[in-house]
């Protein structure tokens, strides 16, 4: 169980113990139990100035950063929407029949499982959702006390791109890839989201019970709409393509997504690669959305230090999944490469003793670590059938090591991330093989060289396979 409150003094420490031996433990949850703040970025990969991300306009995240510990190596366990945030609020992961696409529901998908939010209300927490946390506003939503689901999509702002989506539509299209309107932030989805959320943290924070907050902004996903300003903090003409835009590795073609989402949108391409320019452009709309995000993440992170509950409550941030800028010629996420699995995590906890603010660790994580990690944290028991293992440890230890893989899948492929290593088997549904891909991060992190085929890497694709059916079963 994780320490939830400071204690500094022998008289408290033994007040507190006579309180634990008296009271039953929902008094003791009312009473101690820190307040949970969690946010959802939608499509956000490590594009993080505290992630190693040149040219980024971080402050907010970065701000958080210097009050949590920042998870270096944390992996989504399905790079989808729908199905990757079922999988964190039920701590479970996917599976070829579980969790499979952006439809995915928790309450469909795994009806017997407690969700996150459940486990917090049942134990009387005051829990709200704002945004989009999971991607079906009623999935498991009867145990929200409060909520404001927003429109998620497209989020145009200007007549021009909103006539151009009706005329799109006709063609099954979808409009404009991006809009730069110049207008407020409070005039888009996410500032609305944002000020809902600062309003919450208001007034649940004055009650005599403890919050579970979760809130969910809506970009960086397509389109790329956000205010002018954001944009001209990333000039088009300055954006730099990835190395590997036009190169592939020796893969199975079932390795690479076809992104028809971006296909999609009006000038985009319906085969075949994306223009330069306009590659320019798609890179400089997903930063400015970045940016965009992050000032409202600012103004949430700034509502809770005035709420003065700010000492007693467990932060946590986190993508959905990451996102393919170019690499590999891809730009969507919908796929095992490190560029979709890996996604920021920051977990503040200030009311730990122990806690290492600021620090960043390598230790290897996956996204089913969350849901355990917050009830211990919370001194909430942890249900039994969970697959993930709580990272408290490296709350306190950074340097500690947490675990030996991370695991996860798309479609088709099952996936298993080491120290060092990315190995991924593609299986037809009948279970046969039909692809492999091995990628050697000590000296390619950008996963250009296949190496699965081999024969000095042999040994480490058994092992690794190995590893990956003794937790997926194929």
């Amino acid at each position: 169980m994780g320490t939830f409150q400071k204690i500094n003094t022998i008289g408290s420490a033994l007040l507190l113990a006579s309180l634990l031996f008296l009271l039953p433990s929902a008094n003791v949850a009312a009473d101690q139990r820190p307040n949970v703040l969690m946010i959802w970025v939608d499509d956000l990969r490590p594009e993080i100035t505290t992630f190693g991300a040149e040219g980024m306009k971080t402050p907010g995240i970065d701000q958080l950063a210097r009050q949590s510990i920042t998870f270096d190596r944390a992996y989504c366990n399905i790079p989808v929407c729908g199905a990757s945030r079922a999988s964190v609020m039920t701590g479970l992961r996917g599976t070829p029949d579980r969790f499979v696409d952006y439809t995915a529901r928790a309450d469909e998908d795994a009806p017997d499982a407690v969700a996150l939010h459940e486990l917090f209300h049942n134990n009387g927490y005051n829990t709200a959702f704002y945004g989009k946390v999971f991607h079906n506003a009623e999935d498991s939503a009867e145990a929200w006390d409060q909520t404001k689901h927003f429109k998620h999509w497209p989020g145009y702002i200007g007549e021009e791109a909103i006539q151009q989506l009706k005329e799109q539509r006709k063609k099954n299209r979808n409009g404009p890839p991006w809009e730069a309107p110049d207008v407020e932030d409070t005039e888009t989805w996410d500032g609305k989201i944002a000020a809902a959320t600062e309003k919450a943290i208001k007034q649940l924070a004055t009650k005599d019970k403890p919050f579970f907050i979760a809130t969910g902004f809506l970009k960086p996903h397509l389109p790329f709409v956000a205010p002018k300003k954001y944009w001209d903090l990333y000039p088009t003409d300055e954006i730099t393509l990835p190395q590997n835009l036009t190169t592939r590795p020796n893969a199975p073609g079932i390795a690479f997504t076809k992104w028809e989402e971006m296909r999609k949108y009006a000038g985009m391409p319906q085969s075949g690669p994306i223009d330069p320019e306009d590659a320019q452009k798609v890179i400089a709309g997903y930063r400015a959305c970045v940016s965009f995000i992050d000032a409202q993440i600012a103004h949430v992170l700034d509502s809770l230090e005035a709420s003065g509950v700010a000492d007693n409550t467990i932060i946590v941030l986190l993508g959905d999944h990451g996102w393919n800028l170019g690499e590999h010629g891809m730009w969507a996420k919908h796929c095992c490469f490190e560029t979709s699995m890996r996604t920021p995590l920051m977990i503040s906890a200030p009311m730990l003793e122990e806690f290492k603010a600021g620090k960043s660790t390598k230790a290897l994580t996956e996204f089913v670590d969350i849901y355990p990690t917050l009830c211990e944290l919370a001194g909430l028991e942890t249900p039994k059938d969970l697959e993930g293992e709580s990272a408290v440890s490296v709350l306190i230890d950074p340097s500690a090591s947490h675990r030996d893989f991370a695991i996860g899948r798309f479609h088709k492929g099952d996936t298993i991330r080491t120290d060092r290593f990315r190995y991924t088997i593609f299986h037809e549904g009948t279970g046969e093989e039909i692809g492999q891909m091995l990628y050697d991060h000590s000296i390619d992190p950008a996963e250009d060289h296949n190496l699965a085929k081999e024969q000095q890497w042999q040994s480490t694709v058994r092992q690794l396979r190995r590893q990956l059916a003794d937790v997926t079963g194929q």
